[in-house]
């Protein structure tokens, strides 16, 4: 079982920069929250992981939200406002009797779809299949 410490990312930027989120709030069932702290709490990147069990099913489920925040000055008071946020929710499902190589075989695919350019045109260009 790994200790909890902070997970470092890199985004999609031309020059990519590193994202350390640090460990937050734990709660039942095999949460964990990490936070990236910008200083300004709203403007605060999250990712949660969380495990558990069903019969015969283990469980793991990703989430994170990323906001973008600008900062507002009305009558000469400056406060941080959300303009928008993007979000992730995804759950990882194993058998029970699932062997290491399944489970990586999955978690594989699933990481190099994020570079597949089908998935790209509609994740990353907000597009639609045709046809």
């Amino acid at each position: 079982m790994p200790a909890r410490s902070p997970i470092v990312i890199n985004d999609g930027e031309t020059t990519p920069v590193a994202h350390t989120f640090n460990p937050g709030a734990e709660g039942p069932n095999g949460f964990s929250q990490f936070r990236e702290s910008t200083g300004v709490p709203t403007a605060d990147a999250f990712l949660s992981l969380q495990r558990w069990q069903q019969t015969n099913k283990h469980k793991l489920r990703f989430r994170m939200s990323l906001p973008v925040v600008q900062t507002e000055t009305i009558n000469g008071i400056s406060r941080p406002s959300t303009l928008r946020t993007s979000y992730f929710d995804g759950v990882y499902t194993f058998a029970d009797g699932s062997e290491t190589q399944e489970r990586d075989n999955l978690i594989a695919l699933i990481g190099n779809l994020h570079a597949n350019s089908d998935f790209l045109s509609l994740a990353r260009d907000l597009e639609y299949y045709w046809g």
